[in-house]
């Protein structure tokens, strides 16, 4: 009888809140049975549905911080690495054409092409 999720939160509240609301306004006896239970047996039965809901919308709110605390981390890092990369470049020893600057992920200078490229004559030229 396991449904979606959200499904079974709604239908257990609603007969939850059905049955404690009329018991509250005195349209029935608390002591009263349903099948064997009264509220209290039903309270007691659904409660670790209950409470494993509520520690999984925990669970969420937590999770999100720990991605909102990372984002932020992360900012603070990148910018770490971003001033370890220019101070690798910029160092004479080094440089943007070393080893140790392609082993931090970036390309060496002498990777990149020159960018200089030599025009072809047309077909039309090469007939002549």
């Amino acid at each position: 009888m396991a449904g979606n999720p959200q499904d079974n939160s709604d239908r257990i509240n609603d007969v939850l809140a059905a049955w404690t609301k009329a018991v509250e306004d005195k349209k029935m006896p608390a002591d009263k049975k349903f099948r064997g239970m009264t509220l209290a047996d039903f309270k007691a039965k659904v409660q670790p549905s209950l409470t494993a809901r509520a520690s999984l919308d925990k669970l969420d709110l937590d999770r999100t911080a720990l991605i909102d605390q990372r984002d932020d981390a992360d900012v603070v890092s990148l910018a770490a690495v971003q001033d370890v990369l220019k101070g690798v470049a910029g160092d004479e020893a080094y440089g943007d054409d070393c080893e140790l600057y392609e082993q931090m992920g970036r390309k060496r200078t002498s990777e990149y092409a020159s960018g200089l490229t030599k025009k072809k004559k047309k077909a039309a030229e090469e007939k002549k």
